[in-house]
């Protein structure tokens, strides 16, 4: 009986879901003979205590009555079409359940690779801070260079000028001795 409550159940399910099995269905029930209709059988009776009066008459307990085969859908044998149905919607339910799977092993991956990138990614960024900190203490340093390098090549010429001034001088002096000594 729980049985066929749920073929019951799967059927109402499936049968909004697949117009066209339902259709199919309908055309199969039109053209199918009345004679493999089989009749519900009645639930089993229940049995009647022994223990609760021994003397008194068992009364027979008269079965439920049938349904009519034509309008007890529960009872009636799937369509072999609905059932291919099924089948293949557990088939593709099965298929996408095992891509879903694969899908979300790629996504831990790709995750744990992205954790990675990203690691690899701030430990970059923190060298090339440090990088760019050197090259502006380098671009100091070199600028001072030059300022020293310009300075000291003013002062170079600035000492080179004296020099050549007072060896001009010392020159004037030499030539006025030389005359004096020749002069004497």
């Amino acid at each position: 009986m729980r049985r066929s409550h749920l073929s019951a159940a799967l059927l109402a399910l499936l049968l909004p879901c697949s117009a066209s099995c339902a259709t199919d269905w309908g055309a199969r029930s039109r053209t199918a003979p009345q004679s493999q209709a089989e009749p519900v059988p009645p639930p089993p009776a229940a049995s009647v205590s022994v223990s609760a009066a021994p003397s008194a008459a068992a009364q027979p307990v008269a079965p439920p009555p049938a349904a009519e085969p034509s309008t007890d859908v529960r009872m009636a044998a799937p369509p072999p079409a609905l059932t291919e149905s099924l089948n293949e919607a557990l088939d593709r339910l099965a298929q996408e359940k095992t891509e879903k799977e694969k899908l979300q092993e790629t996504l831990a991956t790709l995750e744990r690779t992205l954790a990675e990138r990203d690691a690899t990614i701030r430990e970059q960024a923190a060298r090339l801070q440090t990088y760019e900190s050197r090259i502006q203490d380098m671009e100091t340093s070199l600028e001072k260079w030059k300022e020293d390098v310009l300075g000291f090549r003013d002062e170079m010429r600035t000492y080179e000028e004296a020099q050549i001034e007072v060896l001009q001088e010392i020159a004037v002096l030499l030539r006025g001795f030389k005359k004096e000594t020749e002069s004497q």
